[in-house]
């Protein structure tokens, strides 16, 4: 972010078929620092992906970096039951937030 000089970053998405903690785990400094607006990533409810963390755990992680569950978008089921979903985080704090007058 600062070698490029991008002051924020207004989505950062991760679709990495259940590893989409460890991207966030490794973007933790920036997570850290108030320069990501949204965050969209995969919860998994389900063993769809060999050891993908559970979602209180991505829940739980998320909200330690500040980030607040905005939104649940797009239901996936297999064999008819919830297997994963596209969540949306906004960090309230972050410094380029746009806030409607």
């Amino acid at each position: 972010l600062t070698t490029n000089l991008i002051p924020y970053i207004s989505l950062l998405k991760a679709a990495t078929q259940g590893l989409d903690l460890e991207v966030m785990r490794g973007a933790k400094t920036l997570l850290s620092h108030e320069k990501v607006h949204l965050v969209l990533l995969e919860i998994t409810f389900d063993d769809t992906y060999l050891d993908a963390p559970s979602a209180a755990e991505t829940l739980s992680y998320m909200r330690s970096m500040d980030f607040r569950l905005l939104s649940f978008y797009k239901m996936h089921f297999r064999n008819g039951f919830a297997s994963w979903i596209d969540a949306l985080f906004v960090n309230p704090n972050a410094k380029m937030l746009i806030r409607p007058e």
